[in-house]
């Protein structure tokens, strides 16, 4: 990020360099201003050229608006790192939290099987008369409240597969061929004691976020500089001819250059209005 930001400030401006090759034929009115033989008369105009134009930033205009550009593109892909990382986050707390729910069940299904045997110890005690019916129906009631238990377990386990299915990017059925976790439990690595101030800011939504505050500060600085004059340079080179056999001659040789001033007096309030809202982009993106 820091280096599409230096890129985009030391970027020079490359002038505009067009090729242009075109023929028409026109037929010139008779009572037109060019009088006989040439009006009413069919020919051929041939030219070819060369267009050379380059604006003088001098008030940094381009500058900004290419900063603000690249910065923009930097923070396009800082969005896609965060949304890798939230991906890959999410699936990691998924796959975590499968695991736990396919323990639980497993702790369920033993569950069961004891209070299975806990419910035939007890009738057996009933009829020998050492317990009451109230625990016979204490017992018998915890079987199948394991067992619902155990159910709801079982589909949020399930869930959690086609989840995972999702995640990876495949159809609801991947998550019947994902094998069952099997983490070991590791000890809490804890907190760091010393934590750097700059560590939030390695975040890649918040270094996006950076990323278009800066953009917004340049469109700011570019829209600031259009109530300053612009200076261009334009030149173009190259043949022209009415007829085929003398276009490549050198006496069909032409060429023009000259600079061009372009001095914004009167706008409709459009300038400062762009420039207002550009600044309140900024304000908008720092806050």
């Amino acid at each position: 990020a820091a280096d599409a930001r230096a890129a985009g400030t030391r970027a020079p401006l490359i002038p505009t360099l067009e090729a242009n090759v075109g023929s028409q034929r026109s037929l010139f009115s008779e009572n037109g201003f060019l009088p006989p033989p040439i009006g009413g008369s069919t020919i051929w105009q041939n030219k070819a050229s060369l267009d050379l134009r380059w604006e003088l930033d001098f008030w940094g205009k381009n500058k900004a608006a290419l900063a603000g550009a690249r910065n923009d593109t930097a923070a396009a892909r800082l969005d896609k790192e965060g949304a890798e990382l939230a991906l890959s986050t999410s699936i990691a707390r998924r796959y975590v939290e499968w695991q736990r729910i396919e323990a639980q069940l497993e702790l369920g299904k033993a569950l069961v099987k004891q209070r299975e045997s806990l419910l035939a110890l007890t009738q057996k005690r009933v009829t020998a008369g050492l317990d009451s019916n109230v625990q016979l129906r204490a017992a018998e009631a915890a079987v199948p409240d394991t067992r619902a238990d155990i159910a709801a377990l079982e589909t949020q386990a399930a869930i959690a597969r086609i989840e995972l299915a999702a995640l990876v990017g495949a159809g609801p059925d991947r998550g019947l061929d994902l094998v069952r976790p099997s983490l070991k439990p590791v000890a809490a690595a804890g907190s760091p004691t010393l934590i750097p101030a700059d560590l939030l800011a390695r975040r890649p939504d918040v270094l996006a976020r950076r990323l278009r505050a800066e953009a917004a500060a340049s469109r700011a600085d570019s829209a600031q500089a259009d109530f300053y004059p612009n200076v261009n340079l334009a030149a173009t080179i190259g043949l022209d001819s009415k007829t085929f056999e003398d276009w490549l001659d050198l006496g069909s040789k032409f060429y023009n250059v000259g600079p061009a001033l372009n001095l914004p007096l009167l706008g409709g309030g459009r300038r400062r209005a762009t420039l207002n809202l550009r600044t309140a982009e900024y304000d908008e993106a720092v806050a």
